[in-house]
Formats: structure tokens, sequence, C-alpha cells
């Protein structure tokens, strides 16, 4: 990977795992004029860190730099597996994440990056989604993306894992990480992540090689948040971590929306920011005319005769083969072609008793 010189600088310095936050950014914006020039003085780094009763910690970082050969096993390791790396006061940085708190100094992508740059919608839910919410968000993903707007996600199962499918038919899905570019977490969507990386993006502020601990999870929520517009929160429950999502989109001035719950199910979390004044949204126009965004539909206008038979067929009630049969003159073959070429599209699902019903 070809680097500038301060990204290589950023990229060393947010290496340091056991660093915090302020202390990364002070050393790499504030003690010198430019990142790069941390490899040319080490006086400012030494006198920080004495001020803050911190010289062996100092001492640390300036043992490191004085190797060259350490360095670049640092960077190596770091961006191994990464196609690039945005820094902190790039061209390249979001405008979106300086409104975030701790705005990411370093950001480790694998795809397309100029999905960056577009219009973007985060949409998360918890790994107990219900079949049927993964299905509608799973056509409201495809019906954003299909239109131009650009879905942000975690990588959970469930609703994370749903709006990724979705939009990614597209090629408009971003994942972001909690750990590493090359730590799927969890493993069963590593083929979902494998086709992204190759024709969406996936996003992380954590070098490669850092497993997703626990706690990264709530801080990684707030980039999700500051790239989407707005957020539309699928399920959760009272403790999901969905809330940190909310709460950080609520905190940048972000409208939120909800899928509707009845009592019992599960969608607490859901419930609540509705009370809260949460949009209930459930289809992709209605976000759309929350959010301002234009729809376009060329799946309906693309359908030929059959399909369009069968899909009215389909939105009217009748749930299999058989029932088309009775109301058209088609041949099963053609009702059972149109039925497959239907569910392409994601005009309707398929359930699990083989019946159907009309998703759009």
């Amino acid at each position: 990977m070809n680097m500038t010189d301060d990204e290589f600088a950023v990229v060393f310095i947010d290496s340091f795992e056991y660093l915090e936050y302020y202390k990364k950014r002070k050393i790499l914006f504030e003690l010198y004029a430019s990142p790069k020039d941390i490899f040319k003085d080490n006086r400012p780094i030494r006198q920080y860190f004495s001020s803050i009763g911190k010289e062996n910690e100092g001492e640390k970082i300036i043992s490191v730099i004085k190797d060259q050969r350490m360095i670049c096993d640092f960077v190596r390791r770091s961006v191994e597996g990464a196609d690039g790396v945005i820094i902190f006061g790039s061209e390249d940085y979001p405008e979106e994440l300086n409104q975030v708190p701790v705005p990411p100094l370093a950001l480790y992508y694998k795809g397309n990056k100029d999905l960056l740059y577009g219009e973007k919608f985060a949409i998360v839910g918890s790994r107990r989604t219900l079949r049927s919410y993964e299905i509608k968000t799973e056509e409201i993903a495809q019906t954003l993306a299909e239109s131009g707007v650009t879905i942000v996600s975690g990588i959970a199962e469930g609703g994370d894992a749903a709006a990724l499918k979705g939009a990614s038919r597209y090629k408009k899905a971003i994942s972001v990480f909690a750990g590493g570019l090359d730590c799927v977490y969890p493993s069963i969507n590593a083929r979902l992540i494998e086709n992204m990386s190759e024709n969406c993006l996936i996003l992380s502020e954590k070098p490669c090689k850092t497993p997703p601990r626990k706690f990264y999870f709530p801080v990684r929520n707030r980039i999700i948040a500051g790239l989407g517009k707005g957020v539309l929160a699928v399920s959760g429950n009272a403790k999901s971590g969905v809330r940190y999502t909310l709460d950080y989109a609520l905190g940048c001035g972000k409208d939120v929306c909800c899928f509707p719950y009845g009592l019992g199910e599960i969608g607490g979390l859901c419930k609540e920011y509705v009370k809260k004044g949460a949009f209930m949204v459930e289809s992709a126009e209605e976000i759309a005319e929350i959010m301002g965004y234009k729809l376009i539909d060329h799946k309906k206008a693309s359908l030929d005769d059959a399909e369009k038979i069968v899909y009215e067929l389909v939105r009217k009630g009748a749930v299999d083969s058989d029932e088309i049969a009775e109301e058209c003159d088609l041949s099963v073959s053609e009702i059972i072609s149109a039925l497959t070429k239907l569910e392409m599209k994601r005009l309707i699902v398929k359930e699990v008793d083989a019946s159907y019903h009309a998703i759009k």
C-alpha cells in the first residue's frame, strides 16, 4: 500500500494500542506542524510526557521511533489486508465524522471508498431480529440502495446483516467493524463481508489484527451514526447496543426512525424511542419522505406480461401457484417462472411454508 508521510506517521502512532486517544491526537496534531514531523524531532514528545508525569511512556514511544525496522513493522501489521487508510484532517476524511465525539484518527478501509462521499443512511438492529423484520429490512435497504443511497451498518447477525445483504445487491453498503478489517465477527457473515470487500466497503478505526473487544462495539457505533444522514432501528431490547447508535445520532441532530412493535415482541428499544419522538416507519417510501430522498423503481417497469399478472395476483392475496392458476390463463410453468423472477427482484418473498406474499 502506498501512503503519504503523514499517513505513515498517523498509522504508526495509532498502532500503540495502550496509548489513549487524546494523547495520540496531541502528538500527531498539536505538538507538530505536521504528523510526519514526529520522526524528525523527539523533543516535543519528551516534553509533553514529562509535563503530564508520564516520562516512561514518552521514552517508550521515542525508543520505537529510533528503530526504523520496528517502525516499519508496526505500520505493516496495522495496514496488512487494507486497501488504504484515511487520516483525520485529510481531504478524503468524511466531513460527517468531524461532528462525532472523538473523531477517528485513522479509517482503515477495504473496497470502494467513494461510497463514503455520497448520500448515506444507517440501518441497525439486534442479533435477535424477527425473521419478518429481517425481510422488511432487506427490502428497505435494497430499495434505498437502488435509488443511490448507501446503507451503513455494523456486521452482526439479524438486522445488520439483512441491511447489508439488501444494499450490497446495488453495491451500496458500508459495514463498520469494531475490530480490525481482518477480524470478521461473527464469522457466520464472512462470506457476506468477502463479497462486500470487492463490491462495497468495509471500514474500521482499528488497525488490522485488532480483535473486536466487547467495549469497542458501542464506541464503533458513533461512526455508524455519524456517517448516516439518519438512522433506522429495526430491532433491539432495552440493553441492546443499538441504543448507542440512536443516542449518537440524536446527539448529532440527526433523524431517528424505528420499526413498530406490538406488546411482547423483541422491540422494546424501538417503542421507547418512538415514545421519545422518533419516526415510526414501515417502508422505504416513508423513510424517503422524512429524509428527502427521491426513490426510483425500475423493477415494476421492467416486468414482462406474465410477471405483471402474477405480481398483481400475489398482491391481492394469492399465496401459491394453484391459486394464481385459478385466476389467470398462464400455464403452471409460466407461473413458476414468473414467481422465481419476482423473488429475485425482491418484489415477493417465499415463506418457509412455501406460500408467497408481496413485499412492495
